[in-house]
């Protein structure tokens, strides 16, 4: 592997934007973390070499040999076209694999079972309506883990055995890899409440983070809430000094 390489910067770029945006990893400012959705998949395929880099090292290491003259293309293209037909009928049979659905205890507001379903967290099924209590997995270009959609109910649970009435759910410590509209990653705290309709909502529990409501209302948004419109960033004033300094060169432009 230590000869082999794993592809150039430009493909890697490439190929960590096209896991970003299937939901297998998220940013976390400068890092990069696996999704619940992305450890599943890792579970589901086991040893397959798909999920190792030594497979790309491998093919990095063929290309070497051909451009050496020490392989051949045609060599090389069949041996891809045998392992990709193999590997479509191996991922064939996982079809009808189901994959379990994570349990988030009672609902805080009907005390049915919260279970995790494509979209987001909530108490009804198919036999069973609930409440409507709902958490979207989606917000500002991010897939709500578990962990977060637990913290949330546990807390809202809390703050409606305090006797708040309909209650408030928080996180306790912001949430790392949301998306600015600006394309900007950001983190923030949020918290769950009902709005003026009655319905649950995750919203952004710190000021900077949420957009003016008329702006909201005319933007599209992305599944429960939108992202900030911003940096992702409090906003920061000029410093004194600079804004000083610019008002002297503007009353030197108008006095020349």
């Amino acid at each position: 592997m230590k000869d082999s390489g794993i592809g150039t910067p430009a493909t890697r770029a490439s190929i960590i934007e096209r896991l970003i945006d299937v939901g297998y990893i998220e940013r976390d400012g400068r890092a990069l973390t696996a999704t619940d959705k992305g450890i599943q998949v890792i579970r589901l395929l086991g040893e397959h070499p798909l999920t190792s880099a030594e497979l790309t090292g491998k093919w990095e290491h063929r290309l070497g040999l051909i451009e050496h003259g020490d392989d051949t293309r045609s060599g090389f293209m069949g041996d891809i076209g045998k392992f990709t037909t193999e590997t479509v009928q191996e991922l064939d049979k996982l079809k009808g694999v189901q994959i379990e659905r994570a349990k988030l205890g009672p609902c805080p507001v009907c005390g049915r079972e919260i279970v995790e379903n494509r979209k987001g967290y909530s108490c009804w099924s198919k036999d069973d309506p609930g409440c409507g209590f709902v958490i979207w997995k989606r917000k500002a270009g991010k897939s709500l883990p578990v962990a977060v959609a637990k913290e949330l109910i546990e807390s809202l649970r809390a703050s409606r055995e305090r006797g708040e009435d309909p209650g408030v759910g928080r996180t306790e410590k912001p949430v790392t890899g949301f998306r600015s509209r600006a394309g900007r990653t950001f983190r923030a705290k949020l918290k769950l409440e009902q709005n003026e309709e009655g319905k649950w909502r995750v919203d952004f529990d710190e000021d900077w983070a949420r957009e003016p409501r008329e702006e909201q209302a005319a933007a599209p948004q992305d599944g429960d809430g939108a992202a900030p419109d911003g940096d992702g960033a409090k906003p920061a004033e000029a410093p004194a000094k600079a804004r000083s300094t610019n008002g002297r060169r503007r009353s030197r432009a108008r006095t020349g």
